[in-house]
């Protein structure tokens, strides 16, 4: 006896397992524990530095810095 149920779910096997093959190659960097520079991340330090010297100097945080731009909120 033929299984009739077998044969429709053919093609979404294989759609799934298109899809899984297409995002293992996608993420083959990630899973190689390479991970993409954040410079908004790696550089907030650099940007906050005045803030910092001023609350050790004041003992609060400014609410405006002379740093990036000309000035910008702190």
């Amino acid at each position: 006896m033929q299984k009739k149920w077998l044969r429709p779910l053919i093609p979404h096997v294989i759609a799934v397992a298109v899809f899984l093959l297409i995002a293992v190659l996608y993420c083959k960097p990630a899973f190689e524990n390479k991970v993409l520079s954040q410079q908004d991340y790696s550089q907030w330090k650099a940007m906050a530095h005045n803030s910092f010297q001023y609350k050790e100097a004041h003992g609060h945080f400014p609410l405006w810095t002379e740093g990036m731009f000309s000035g910008m909120p702190g």
